[in-house]
């Protein structure tokens, strides 16, 4: 008995989960959008649309859950976005992930009118075609916005491109950048490792499927070595060959160290207790162990 009430209890209680999980998300990529769905679902907190629906974008964002979190709309067959649409788009307050598809500058750059007052913390605009004119207009409010997370990967940004948007990487709050599958090559990756030399937020990097030469993989070991102790992750599949083995294990090893809290170096008055954390986390790995002890000499004899 006890068993078997055990039993209905639990498909009960999965049941009630499945349903509530269900209720918050809402996948419409290859379903028409009309009126009564989009009412009829207003506790959805994330949302896929599609390019297929007969609605105007101005009908759908008005129609959009009241506290929606997560919208990914793809507008492949658009090439810009009416300033109303965004104007909407941005007054819904719970909207902090933002996934776009559009096709050219135009959509990014009237997206970028809008972009510095909104609250959207996660933008993702991947596989969009867009440019040095774009991105340019872009970097242009990334400083007053409040993105944490930028994709801009499977885009055509070349080396200007590159040039406009790291001059203001250290004037935002990103810690997410994705690069990958872009145009530009060795002044391009230049930009960024200069503006790695000040730049406190950034966690991760992915550049894989670039044109960057040796000489610039070296330049970013440098800076990692000298100047950058908060970076933690940079993605380079695709871009090093073989034959710059070194420089990978170069670079692995130094974020290795920015992972295991090498920044608290460079800190005066650090709780002894906070110190041996460091050295208990790096425990795992000889040669970080061995790296915080040869810059602490005061803690090794008691480690």
């Amino acid at each position: 008995f006890f068993h078997s009430l055990i039993t209905v209890l639990a498909t009960l209680f999965l049941r009630r989960a499945t349903m509530t999980m269900t209720s918050k998300t809402l996948n419409l990529r290859y379903k028409p959008v009309s009126q009564e769905l989009l009412t009829s679902h207003q506790a959805v907190e994330k949302l896929w649309i599609g390019p297929s629906h007969k609605m105007s974008p101005l009908q759908v964002v008005h129609l959009l859950p009241v506290n929606l979190q997560c919208l990914d709309w793809d507008m492949t067959d658009a090439t810009t976005i009416d300033d109303d649409v965004l104007e909407a788009l941005f007054q819904k307050k719970s909207l902090c992930h933002l996934c776009l598809r559009f096709r050219g500058d135009e959509g990014v750059i009237q997206l970028s009118k809008h972009l510095g007052a909104s609250k959207i913390q996660s933008l993702d605009l991947r596989g969009n075609h867009i440019s040095c004119i774009g991105v340019t207009a872009l970097a242009s409010c990334l400083a007053g916005s409040s993105l944490l997370s930028l994709n801009l990967g499977y885009n055509r940004i070349d080396d200007a491109g590159m040039k406009a948007l790291c001059a203001v990487l250290g004037k935002t709050r990103l810690e997410y950048l994705n690069l990958s599958c872009n145009f530009f090559g060795q002044d391009g990756a230049n930009s960024l490792a200069a503006s790695l030399k000040t730049n406190c937020s950034l966690r991760e990097v992915s550049l894989f499927c670039n044109h960057i030469p040796h000489a610039s993989c070296v330049k970013l070991v440098q800076i990692l070595e000298r100047d950058n102790v908060t970076l933690h992750q940079v993605k380079l599949g695709g871009t090093l060959t073989d034959t710059f083995c070194n420089v990978r294990l170069g670079i692995e090893y130094l974020l290795k160290l920015n992972r295991s809290g090498r920044y608290k170096l460079r800190q005066d008055n650090l709780d002894h207790g906070e110190w041996m954390n460091v050295l208990s986390n790096a425990n795992d790995d000889v040669d970080v162990l061995l790296y915080f002890l040869s810059n602490m000499p005061q803690l090794a004899r008691q480690y």
